[in-house]
């Protein structure tokens, strides 16, 4: 009974974005991992802006012994073109060669849509929290993945925050079951909707809610709340191991 609940365990796949990194001047990806690995995590999600040195650590390195890697893609911001999106992700794959590239569905054309499932790039639309009037309708994100064959990435905060009973989080992992390829997972409090789960007001729902999708489907999970230390982070891995069990 021990050996099968340690197997379940060991399934887990748990990393977190390198966001934080880069906002302390931690551009070596080697670093990154020996930090990312102290913490008990075996995943990475590589958060790209349009800061050439993100870009730079993530074309002139390569990265470690990861189970999981993906890449969130910057966001689309006029002048900058989805040309230069599909340039910079191609590179990055040489590299880092992620599993996912995740990108906000915000501020795209139909043409851009086009470009970007052209390019044959394994895109994960992420859905958008109610702060942001595009990417949670669930007919418009469904139609998007089905006409531009991209994959789905699940944002459970994000969904959380659209409908605290998780009806509509459900509706999105029912739809789009087949297509995840990662969950975020952080929580809320007054104060901020990206918190760690484990500091988090809402966390036993969040927790509760991602149980129920492993038990169906084991998905790479990545931390979205911000953590501004290595033991912060620590403290959130051990929280949703041991949470997470099945």
């Amino acid at each position: 009974m021990r050996q099968n609940k340690q197997n379940k365990e060991n399934k887990l796949i748990i990393g977190a974005s390198n966001g934080w990194f880069y906002s302390i001047d931690i551009f070596s990806l080697e670093k990154q991992e020996e930090v990312l690995k102290n913490t008990g995590a075996d995943a990475v999600e590589f958060n790209l802006n349009w800061d050439k040195k993100r870009f730079d650590s993530l074309t002139n390195q390569t990265s470690g012994n990861y189970k999981y890697k993906s890449l969130h893609l910057p966001k689309f911001m006029p002048p900058h073109t989805v040309e230069e999106i599909i340039d910079i992700a191609k590179k990055i794959m040489q590299t880092q060669q992620p599993t996912t590239l995740i990108l906000h569905p915000t501020d795209l054309s139909e043409s851009d849509y086009e470009k970007l499932s052209k390019a044959n790039l394994p895109i994960a639309i992420e859905n958008m929290d109610s702060a942001i009037e595009e990417g949670h309708n669930i007919e418009q994100l469904k139609n998007l993945i089905e006409k531009y064959n991209f994959n789905f990435m699940l944002d459970v905060q994000h969904a959380y925050d659209h409908d605290s009973s998780m009806k509509y989080t459900e509706e999105l992992f029912n739809t789009f079951k087949d297509k995840i390829k990662q969950l975020h997972i952080s929580g809320e409090t007054p104060t901020s909707i990206h918190e760690l789960a484990y500091k988090s007001d809402n966390k036993k729902v969040i927790i509760e809610f991602t149980k129920k999708i492993l038990k169906i489907k084991n998905i790479p999970i990545i931390i979205e709340g911000q953590y501004k230390s290595e033991t912060e982070l620590k403290n959130e891995i051990d929280f949703l191991k041991k949470e997470l069990s099945l």
